[in-house]
């Protein structure tokens, strides 16, 4: 063996040179050495590059040389210019015509040895192919891939095509036809082509990662070029993701020659896809489940199966900031729920975060609280993005000098708090999930995803509540009944009190404190429940809750603010009562599980609006923790305008 490097330009016709450096224990190779070079891949002219379907010229022979280098050496050399002379083999500068200088010759090569071999058979360059995995999932069996290529050149019958997947790929299933479906993801880089399954005439047969279909006469012709062909196969998927240098799939086609050769045909290399890791543990506990609450803290907990490493230092000259390769947990939420910019649940977001407690989540929800929130490896930053309904939290876990930072090693648990302002109307009600997804830099710009898993979503439902309106025909005055059941006592709302009730009208909607009527809110009796009737504060504005009575008005500490445009009314109580009074139906005068009830002028709308929905938030007298003096909330579809046609 010997020591020694191998270099060249990687382009087309340019040699490759391969040095062997002398050692303590050799300084040449002595006469009749046999040497071994071997190369991973040697490619044909530019055919692999663009899809291009040349064929690569194989008219001249491969040459190989071998060369001694020889050092440098003074010699005498004559000087017959007055500008710098270069001499064979030397060089002198700033000598006069006629004087003799010294010069050092510079080290140069020999040449020893030389041969010339017999040109090779290359393949041609597939078209295109393509892999696409049903699941892309670590440890999966049996999994559904589809494979299509397109060829340059005809391929006869009786020839082999062989698929080679990367190291820990198992080849389980003999190939069927192609399920058109399962390309959807893949159908605008076909430019809607048409996909000819080729499976039914090919006897196959495989061995480990290697698939081998033969081409039988079933076929009844030839693949022709410049047509899609597919067809599907079960793989088992490894436990442990190949190398990035590993991780292609081979694609090589032959042709039977005399005797027990083969020719060669085409050849081409896709680019493997990234295998996911799997989360088996994944929890999102809430601390509300009031609608739209604006505070909401949720605690993550969850165990990655495979670490979560930091990316690699930025080449030099590359500027790659530590922010910008971070490893990144991406949280993503059902529609509805929104994270604010700083997502990150300060240690205060919970009276108990100082002490280890059994915490009581609404919903029914019990779990063991630790002191110490945020397990995270820090330094790390949360950050929320939303797009109208839809929004995700990204955790950037930040690389330091610390070898602990930015990484997240396998089969441990990892707690972490994030605020969010819960949806108006219950996720679970479709089905919604929670999905969480681990994010790696590749290269910058180029982010891996590692890990997906999802898992159900904690139900959000706020107070029972529906409106009655007087008339349903556009744009005119009419008396609207609003009516709403307390929900049961919520965990943190023994001590408040109930001082102000909102209604918030769909887009269009005018409400008017004309006719306002207390029903059964006020405690009175007779017509409308005005006869001793507890004393109720109404006012109606279009203007933001915040610019009101100077800030000042019971519904402005509502911790967010309804969209600029819709009407809102706000009910003071005079008398604020105990929540539990509230919930205590006899103390209002009414038998078990009655509804409370009140009424208002409203003018309808000209038209039907397209979020035609009605908003009540219950009001308690202070602020107090997260959510500000929210209470409860209901949300409430609007009703259908008619227009009466007079004949």
């Amino acid at each position: 063996t010997a020591n020694g490097c191998c270099y060249g330009t990687g382009r087309p016709g340019e040699p490759v040179f391969v040095q062997l450096l002398a050692s303590a224990a050799s300084a040449a190779l002595p006469p009749e050495t046999r040497l071994e070079l071997r190369f991973e891949e040697v490619r044909a002219s530019s055919a692999f590059v663009a899809g291009a379907a040349a064929a690569p010229s194989t008219d001249q022979a491969w040459n190989l040389t071998s060369a001694e280098f020889l050092s440098a050496a003074w010699k005498t050399l004559p000087c017959t210019s007055a500008s710098t002379f270069f001499g064979p083999g030397g060089f002198a500068e700033g000598c006069r015509p006629g004087e003799v200088v010294n010069a050092t010759s510079l080290g140069h090569y020999v040449v020893r040895d030389e041969v010339n071999y017999p040109p090779l058979n290359l393949y041609v360059g597939f078209v295109r192919t393509m892999v696409v995995p049903t699941f892309k999932f670590l440890s999966f069996d049996d999994n559904p891939i589809s494979f299509v290529f397109e060829l340059p050149t005809t391929l006869p019958q009786f020839a082999v095509l062989q698929v080679i997947a990367p190291p820990g790929f198992t080849f389980t299933s003999a190939p069927v036809d192609v399920d058109e479906s399962a390309l959807s993801s893949v159908r605008p880089q076909l430019g809607g082509r048409r996909v000819v399954s080729m499976a039914s005439g090919a006897v196959s047969e495989r061995t480990g990662p290697i698939l081998t279909m033969r081409l039988s006469a079933a076929m009844g012709s030839s693949l022709y070029p410049n047509v899609l062909y597919g067809f599907t196969a079960n793989v088992d998927t490894p436990h442990i993701r190949p190398s990035q240098k590993d991780n292609r799939w081979v694609w090589q086609t032959s042709l039977e020659a005399a005797g027990s050769a083969t020719q060669p045909l085409h050849w081409a290399v896709t680019p493997g896809y990234v295998l996911e890791g799997s989360i088996p543990q994944l929890e999102i506990l809430p601390y509300s489940t009031i609608p739209l609450d604006p505070q909401n803290v949720l605690e993550l907990t969850f165990m990655l199966s495979l670490p979560l490493l930091r990316s690699g230092e930025p080449e030099i000259g590359v500027e790659w900031l530590a922010e910008d390769r971070a490893s990144r947990l991406i949280l993503v939420p059902p529609e509805g729920f929104i994270f604010p910019v700083q997502c990150e649940a300060p240690l205060q977001a919970v009276d108990d975060s100082t002490s280890n407690v059994e915490a009581t989540f609404e919903g029914g929800y019990r779990t063991t609280i630790f002191g110490d929130r945020n397990s995270l490896p820090p330094p790390l930053r949360c950050i929320g993005e939303t797009r109208g309904s839809y929004s995700n939290a990204t955790v950037l876990l930040i690389p330091t000098q610390d070898p602990h930072s930015g990484v997240l090693v396998q089969d441990q648990l990892y707690t972490m708090r994030l605020v969010v302002q819960n949806p108006l109307f219950d996720p679970s009600a479709w089905q919604g999930t929670w999905r969480l997804l681990t994010s790696w830099g590749e290269a910058p710009g180029s982010f891996l995803t590692l890990h997906n898993e999802k898992v159900a979503t904690f139900p959000v439902k706020g107070l029972s509540a529906t409106v009655l309106p007087g008339s349903m025909q556009p744009a005119v005055f009419q008396i609207l009944t609003v009516t709403f059941a307390p929900q049961a006592a919520r965990a943190g709302l023994d001590s408040v009190k109930l001082a102000a009730i909102l209604l918030v009208a769909p887009r269009g909607t005018e409400l008017s404190c004309t006719g306002f009527q207390p029903r059964t809110l006020g405690r009175g009796t007779g017509p409308g429940g005005w006869a001793d009737a507890e004393r109720i504060v109404c006012a109606e504005s279009d203007a933001p809750l915040q610019l009101r009575d100077g800030g000042g008005s019971p519904c402005a500490s509502l911790g967010f603010s309804p969209p600029r445009g819709l009407w809102t009314m706000c009910l003071s109580l005079m008398i604020k009562r105990p929540w539990a009074q509230v919930l205590n139906t006899t103390g209002l005068g009414g038998a078990a599980g009655a509804r409370l009830s009140f009424a208002l002028g409203v003018v309808n709308p000209s038209y039907l609006p397209a979020d035609n929905m009605w908003f009540l938030a219950l009001l308690s007298d202070s602020v107090a923790g997260r959510r500000g003096n929210l209470i409860d909330v209901a949300g409430m579809h609007g009703y259908l305008l008619i227009k009466e046609v007079v004949r």
